[in-house]
């Protein structure tokens, strides 16, 4: 087994082959120290000189980018919880400052900023989608004015989207008209008269009419909603109005006493 063994000129102990990293100059392939004390002056060689391995390290990123940059995402590919860890640690050490990098990296690079912004939401879908609504709910006012804004400047687009997506699940459509029948059916009382049904019937014509003429589209909205969460409203003339889409869209099941 002799020939499988060499003795660390440093530690001057007898070691394995494996031990040793090559070296192609010498004589056995192998390097004079072991790879435990190779690194341990590696270590004490970098606390003597750190200062000066800093800023040339430094001056070689600057002076190659590029070779950074693969060199980096090498890095992350091969340990990538241990990249998030150090980015972490960093964060947590001084927010600003990685605050200010992020804005710098991501005003130099928008693209880049879209694709960390993805790749966060896919590993953290739960999170995205509750942060999403307490945002949305604590600006709903601005959510729907963009809303409006982008239905307005969109509005064939929107309208083909809704129609493909309606191709698309033609079985949610089917269970959404189910379940709005079943609603209405159930909140209409039954002393309605066939005058009160007429003018149910003019209200749903009305909105149709008022759409025709202004472009915009408008819906027969229960003032009293028929699934409130604390008041449930019935389906009768007095309880119907016709107002635009949007209004109706934001006003959802809510109902308030002015």
């Amino acid at each position: 087994m002799a020939e499988l063994e060499k003795k660390c000129s440093c530690c001057q102990v007898l070691k394995a082959l494996g031990d040793f990293h090559n070296a192609r100059g010498q004589r056995d392939g192998k390097a004079f120290y072991c790879k435990a004390c190779t690194k341990q002056k590696s270590a004490d060689r970098y606390l003597k000189n750190r200062e000066s391995i800093l800023a040339r390290n430094k001056a070689w990123d600057l002076a190659n980018p590029d070779k950074r940059r693969a060199i980096s995402r090498r890095s992350e590919a091969k340990n990538p919880e241990k990249r998030r860890q150090q980015a972490r640690e960093l964060r947590q050490k001084d927010p600003e400052k990685q605050r200010q990098y992020s804005r710098k990296h991501y005003a130099k690079n928008p693209e880049a900023r879209i694709a960390s912004s993805r790749k966060w939401r896919l590993r953290n879908k739960a999170k995205a989608a509750a942060a999403d609504k307490a945002r949305r709910e604590a600006n709903i006012e601005r959510y729907i004015e963009r809303e409006r804004a982008y239905d307005r400047e969109n509005r064939e687009a929107r309208k083909l989207k809704n129609k493909r997506w309606q191709q698309a699940n033609p079985h949610k459509v089917a269970a959404h008209a189910a379940n709005r029948r079943a609603v209405i059916s159930e909140r209409t009382p039954k002393w309605l008269t066939e005058q009160d049904f007429d003018v149910i019937d003019w209200y749903y014509a009305s909105a149709k009419m008022a759409e025709a003429a202004t472009g915009i589209p408008h819906q027969v909205d229960h003032v009293i909603p028929l699934q409130g969460k604390r008041v449930s409203g019935l389906h009768v003339p007095n309880n119907l109005q016709v107002i635009p889409a949007s209004e109706n869209l934001k006003k959802s099941n809510h109902w308030s006493v002015e």
